[in-house]
């Protein structure tokens, strides 16, 4: 663990639950990532190989688990025609789609999709917030799992709670993207 970035081994801030809920949660946050950590040194060893999907994880393997060798990287596959901004600004299942979650014509669609702690939805949130009026019609619509209160309430603090949209996790997120202008 000693070897790991600091804010590997530590619960990202959500906002939210204080007192003893929280300090129950950042045990069970410390007594999660311990066990983690001890599992992955048993099983990221010499002598196997591994694959990667990004450059990124193949340099954590090398750096915090020393395995230099028979680390390959192979990206994901992606179809470019199913998950992109639908060319067609006004198709059907776009406008649909777009006004079920709240968004107008003119909203700007940021999709943020995955686990929200891990992904970085809390410095997505603050982005937005950054931007201030030179984006007011930005907003983010977060499709994942996660702390989706403590979430909420950073992006009340941060003067951007009417701008971002949550969805619960979903198994096709094809649409969602077609209906972000940005992902």
């Amino acid at each position: 663990r000693k070897h790991l970035p600091a804010d590997v081994c530590e619960a990202p801030y959500t906002g939210g639950v204080q007192g003893p809920k929280s300090w129950a949660r950042k045990a069970y946050d410390r007594y999660l990532l311990d066990y983690n950590v001890a599992l992955e040194h048993q099983v990221y060893t010499q002598g196997k190989t591994y694959i990667a999907i990004s450059d990124c994880v193949a340099d954590e393997l090398r750096e915090h688990f020393g395995i230099k060798q028979n680390v390959r990287v192979i990206r994901h596959g992606v179809d470019a025609e199913l998950f992109r901004p639908d060319i067609a600004a006004d198709s059907p299942e776009r406008v649909k789609l777009r006004a079920a979650l709240g968004f107008s014509p003119t909203d700007v669609v940021i999709s943020f999709v995955g686990v929200f702690e891990r992904k970085g939805l809390a410095v997505a949130i603050d982005s937005l917030a950054r931007l201030g009026s030179a984006a007011k019609n930005a907003k983010i619509l977060a499709i994942g799992s996660g702390s989706v209160a403590g979430f909420k309430a950073r992006a009340e603090a941060a003067g951007v709670g009417g701008r971002v949209v949550f969805v619960e996790h979903q198994r096709e997120v094809a649409p969602y993207y077609q209906a972000a202008d940005l992902f």
